[in-house]
């Protein structure tokens, strides 16, 4: 079924569908021939043959009419799929210039009589940093930052690509090389044209000045170069995650401002969030999490139905909600809704948004350190938490335990065959007896073989985890002869020394569960570059490394499909992390404001688990 989304751009917005140069209808005439060589692909043809790469449909076009009658001639299924020896049909020039003339002018933004006005959305602030691609803070600071910068490609609500700033692109046979079409006419919001130099800009500079959330994408990436309103990035291997963790997630940024910025983070101003995207920063206040920002009238899929999005701070999301001050929110994910607050949105004027979880929270230990470098310490924690139990106390049941393979079961590469670690504190007192950690002094704790107890020191982010969490996992590590002693401190502090490594033990939550798997390898392949606060330290398994490579440059789905399920089971039988619950999601919205809210398979851009997807406030949703 078609998205929402998918019916704007086909209905409303013809600049965002794939140019077809579409040939005159007549007999298909070849002016010549040509044999696909081993480093040919479509566009590549077209513009060595024609001077144009729009003109890759036409081509397609003619081979495919004379492969109807002529067998010698080769069907072209996908345009971005050619074999060598494959036969195709040049067609005269002229009928191709008169071809992408035409795809060129359907490039022009229709006038958008019939979008909505929406004046405004309330939404709950908090502080997620400055929205410059540099300043921002986790998932959801790249959202607010994505409202300003756009991306080559975005995702609709299933989870397909779809044109944003290029309107067409297409993979070379051997996966080395992604060339993308820009769209003509495209403006910063000081004035200035967005070219393909802007383009390879972005990916030159990013490489040095990692974003708020680090492409780890743009190490895979030998060059980018361009010709005309064409970019090409060229790769020393195939990498099979390109369009979701790259074209999808890299924002594109003014070469004109940013490259004399020596310190990209310390930037502040409207030049720092000078974009070409949907919204302009009017208002950030640090202090409360508030950011007001307002339509840009030059957005090149025309003015936003949504003139402002406004997010405020509030003390109770969910509340908020129900007594008129927001028009969605809701309850986050270290919170559940009762019985009596769903049937209270289940009333006019509010409806509910429902959807599996896509994050988790995590039990993390330092497995540079002794006793945590042997797994069989680690399953034993397995076997004396009760997931099962803190989803029912914390979550009100509107979740599942944490999935020991770590990917959430929402997603599409999701192994249901790995084991599960059901509550078990006989199972974890046998491997703690296995291992020699004994209780010799008879004080409860267990100490290892020098006499040092099993006491350990918990971090967590006080504004971001609950601390019945930590409540719950001592009375589960308690009872097997484990002691741990809360260490609370803000969210900033606890993911840098989630990353510095400064921690025997650490809770740390985070989303992307639901994006391409390619995320496991970044975050558990030993010689991963990730700075990530999600990333564990001292974990190496030689097998997990050799698949996570081999998943990374497999073009095909369904031959990574094994590869990724084989990453799975190991990383449930070595639990470098321990995954406690997935949340249900719940979002909670006033339909007299608007509808059409929705969870994108996959996430915002590499896997955001979040409904604020800036393609819904353009072309909104009327009541």
């Amino acid at each position: 079924m078609k998205s929402a989304l998918k019916i704007i751009l086909l209905l409303l917005l013809l600049a965002a569908l794939p140019p077809v140069a579409t040939l005159a209808q007549e007999e298909v005439v070849c002016e010549s021939d040509v044999v696909v060589q081993a480093d040919d692909w479509l566009s590549k043809i077209a513009d060595k043959v024609y001077g144009n790469v729009l003109a890759f449909p036409a081509i397609a076009e003619a081979t495919n009419s004379k492969a109807a009658a002529d067998d010698s001639y080769s069907a072209i299924d996908d345009v971005n799929v050619i074999e060598p020896g494959w036969k195709l049909c040049l067609p005269p020039a002229a009928a191709v210039e008169q071809a992408v003339g035409e795809s060129a002018a359907m490039a022009a933004v229709p006038a958008l009589a019939d979008r909505p006005d929406i004046p405004v959305v309330r939404l709950a602030g908090g502080n997620w940093g400055y929205p410059s691609p540099f300043s921002y803070i986790r998932g959801p600071g790249y959202v607010h930052s994505s409202f300003i910068f756009d991306t080559l490609v975005w995702k609709d609500a299933d989870g397909n690509f779809m044109p944003w700033l290029a309107t067409d692109w297409t993979m070379s046979n051997d996966g080395l090389q992604w060339t993308f079409i820009l769209r003509d006419g495209v403006q910063w919001t000081d004035g200035q044209p967005l070219t393909a130099e802007d383009v390879v800009f972005s990916y030159q500079y990013q490489s040095q000045n990692p974003t708020g959330l680090p492409i780890q994408a743009l190490t895979e990436v030998k060059e980018v170069t361009s010709v005309g309103n064409s970019v090409t990035f060229s790769l020393d291997k195939p990498y099979s995650p390109f369009l979701p963790l790259l074209a999808g997630q890299m924002p594109i940024i003014p070469k004109h401002i940013w490259e004399s910025v020596a310190d990209p983070k310390a930037l502040r101003g409207p030049e720092a969030v000078t974009g070409s995207g949907p919204y302009k920063l009017a208002e950030y206040n640090q202090e409360d999490g508030s950011y007001l920002y307002e339509a840009n009238e030059n957005f090149f899929l025309g003015v936003p139905a949504v003139k402002r999005l406004e997010f405020l701070p509030t003390g109770n999301e969910v509340l908020s909600v129900a007594q008129g001050d927001l028009d969605a929110g809701g309850p986050g994910v270290q919170s559940a809704p009762t019985d009596d607050v769903l049937a209270q949105f289940q009333a006019d004027p509010f409806a509910t948004l429902t959807g599996p979880g896509e994050w988790h929270l995590i039990l993390r230990f330092n497995m540079t350190k002794e006793p945590f470098n042997d797994k069989r310490f680690r399953q034993a924690v397995a076997y004396a938490v009760n997931r099962q139990d803190m989803v029912d106390r914390l979550l009100l049941g509107r979740g599942l335990p944490g999935n020991p393979g770590w990917l959430s079961p929402a997603s599409q590469w999701y192994n249901p065959n790995v084991p599960s670690y059901d509550y078990d504190p006989a199972h974890a007192n046998a491997l703690l007896d296995e291992m020699g950690l004994m209780d010799t002094n008879g004080d409860g704790i267990r100490e290892l073989p020098n006499g040092t107890p099993l006491s350990y020191n918990l971090r967590y982010a006080t504004d971001a985890v609950s601390p019945r969490n930590i409540e719950l996992l001592q009375s589960y590590l308690k009872p097997v002869g484990i002691e741990l002693t809360p260490q609370g401190s803000d969210r900033a502090t606890n993911d840098q020394a989630a990353v510095s490594g400064d921690y025997d033990a650490i809770l740390v939550g985070h989303g992307g569960l639901g994006g391409d798997p390619d995320f496991m390898r970044t975050t558990f392949h030993s010689q991963s570059k990730s700075q990530s606060f999600a990333r564990p330290h001292g974990y190496v398994n030689e097998e997990f490394d050799q698949i996570a490579i081999a998943q990374l440059r497999q073009l095909d789905d369904a031959k990574r499909v094994p590869l990724v399920n084989r990453m799975q089971e190991i990383i449930a039988e070595d639990l470098p992390v321990l995954s406690l619950y997935h949340p249900d999601r719940y979002w909670f919205y006033n339909k007299n404001v608007m509808t059409g809210w929705h969870y994108k398979l996959g996430g915002i851009a590499g896997g955001i688990p979040l409904t604020l997807d800036k393609a819904l406030f353009v072309e909104g949703k009327a009541p």
